[in-house]
């Protein structure tokens, strides 16, 4: 069955031009300059210092670099990071 619906999501994919994170929940990383980050189709906020964002995203957790890191928005779908960014990486959630 799970076949059948990653078929079918791939085939809507194609067919009206739609990006992945639409229908597949991906997460989907904006960094706009090196002050701000958005992060959707997010699972949660991992960890938070004033140098370091730690946020879930299906297996995998995103590193956000800096200094005066802010949480400007929690939301369900979206969280978004101010500050000066320095670097953003991915780890496995089982590192």
């Amino acid at each position: 069955m799970k076949k059948i619906w990653t078929q079918f999501q791939s085939t809507m994919l194609k067919t009206f031009d739609l990006p992945a994170d639409f229908i597949q929940n991906t997460p989907k990383v904006t960094m706009i300059g090196t002050q701000q980050v958005i992060i959707e189709n997010h699972h949660g906020l991992h960890h938070f210092t004033e140098q370091q964002v730690q946020i879930k995203a299906n297996q995998h957790i995103f590193l956000i670099n800096g200094n005066d890191l802010e949480l400007k928005l929690i939301h369900p779908e979206v969280i978004i990071i101010t500050g000066i960014i320095h670097e953003i990486k991915t780890m496995s959630e089982n590192d």
